[in-house]
């Protein structure tokens, strides 16, 4: 596992091609090597047919009412629900640093975001290489895009026995523990893989962290 520092710089505002000064860039050659040390990616990942109901979703018995979600599905009559964390040595470590050294505790969380995004990606691509000939992945829908809403996260976590097999939990407010962890929705759909990821797929056109 590898941080792309490229993709760290972006989550902390800089635009493409601008560089960091010296102190930023002796941060990130302190903070990135400690990340990585304490990163243990783990994914979990299920497939199950699409039901829809009117305007409505139903994978593995959850109902995800979001119109959001159903446009990024059309041509699906099947999905992954998706699971993925960067694990607990990921929060020890943040908490140090937010304990001893703020700024660099800004840049830690930067590139672990960074981190967990390439993580997934590659995650995403091993699904797609085991895909039957004439399959493709939409990108990745992750609750909290659009209008699907977080309180969705639980039932994707139970339906996965994700906190048995990846120590993936929720807590009361619906966030997920460790931090640097995500839940997602993945298509599947005649036709090759979408190459478009993350940004290109959300309809949040002002998102400070969008790419250009």
């Amino acid at each position: 596992m590898q941080v792309d520092k490229a993709e760290a710089l972006r989550y902390l505002g800089y635009k493409r091609g601008q560089t960091p000064d010296s102190a930023t860039e002796s941060v990130f050659n302190a903070c990135i090597p400690a990340l990585e040390r304490a990163a243990g990616f783990l994914n979990i990942d299920r497939r199950f047919p699409v039901i829809r109901e009117g305007d409505g979703i139903f994978i593995a018995g959850l109902n995800l009412q979001s119109r959001a979600l159903s446009r990024h599905l059309e041509g699906c009559e099947e999905a992954y629900l998706f699971a993925a964390t960067l694990g607990a040595g990921v929060d020890r470590l943040m908490q140090v640093y937010e304990r001893t050294d703020l700024p660099a505790a800004v840049v830690l969380q930067a590139c672990a975001a960074a981190l967990l995004e390439s993580c997934c990606d590659e995650a995403q691509d091993s699904i797609a290489a085991a895909l039957a000939p004439g399959l493709g992945l939409r990108p990745r829908f992750s609750p909290g895009y659009g209008d699907l809403s977080l309180t969705i996260q639980p039932g994707i976590l139970r339906v996965l026995d994700a906190q048995k097999r990846i120590g993936l939990f929720c807590t009361a407010h619906d966030m997920l523990t460790p931090t640097k962890s995500i839940t997602a929705v993945i298509g599947v759909r005649p036709g090759c893989a979408d190459k478009k990821r993350g940004c290109e797929t959300c309809g949040m056109k002002d998102c400070t962290y969008r790419k250009e």
